[in-house]
């Protein structure tokens, strides 16, 4: 494991540690990168004329952490976690093919409540490990990314105030990802990799608007 994947999961373990409440968040993200090019992403066309994509930036995610501090009406936020998407299909030769593009977020950022109940934020998107793989008839490749600092911007909504009895309050959260990742290396069926020559690939551009439910507990 790299340092900065130490670091990014450290960060998040203190977070935890030191905060008062817990966030998990579950979300869908829908990928504006558009068109599917030859960095990697897949896209199959089928004899009726319909087609499927798999986009960089669509998939199921969850996050988990933590806000970190809070002062006045703004709160610094640490949370981390994962995003998938996959597609698979059988070939008119009878192959079966999938695709999935997996990464792994970590996202700080700075709120600031401009009313009771909505609050606006701004901060850092980090994939760690944003990868592509393609399985075909059972043999697995993959292209594999640098990691990618980025930005973020987020509306947040109080969907469930805490109560005296209770600290549990949960979030509608609109956010938005922008990072661009760089295919470095090749990972071929033997699990070999291989060093990919500078510029092979356009870099993916990961572009994502993200519906989440944040619950704190």
């Amino acid at each position: 494991m790299k340092f900065h994947h130490i670091l990014a999961a450290l960060a998040l373990s203190l977070a935890a540690l030191n905060a008062s409440a817990l966030d998990i968040e579950p979300y869908w993200g829908f990928g504006l990168t558009g068109d599917p090019l030859v960095s990697g992403i897949a896209e199959y066309n089928y004899s009726d004329g319909s087609s499927k994509k798999l986009v960089a930036g669509r998939g199921l995610g969850v996050l988990i952490g933590s806000e970190v501090f809070s002062t006045g009406p703004f709160e610094f936020n640490l949370k981390g976690g994962f995003q998938y998407n996959s597609m698979s299909g059988t070939l008119t030769t009878g192959e079966e093919r999938s695709d999935t593009f997996l990464y792994f977020p970590v996202i700080a950022s700075v709120y600031y409540d401009i009313s009771r109940r909505f609050s606006i934020g701004l901060g850092a998107s980090y994939l760690i490990k944003p990868t592509y793989y393609l399985t075909f008839d059972g043999e697995k490749e993959s292209l594999n990314g640098d990691n990618s600092l980025g930005f973020t911007t987020e509306l947040r909504y109080v969907a469930i105030e805490s109560k005296v009895d209770s600290s549990f309050e949960a979030f509608y959260v609109l956010r938005y990802t922008q990072n661009n990742v760089k295919y470095t290396t090749y990972t071929d069926t033997d699990g070999t990799e291989w060093d990919l020559v500078e510029n092979a690939y356009d870099d993916e551009k990961v572009r994502s608007l993200q519906l989440g439910l944040t619950l704190r507990y």
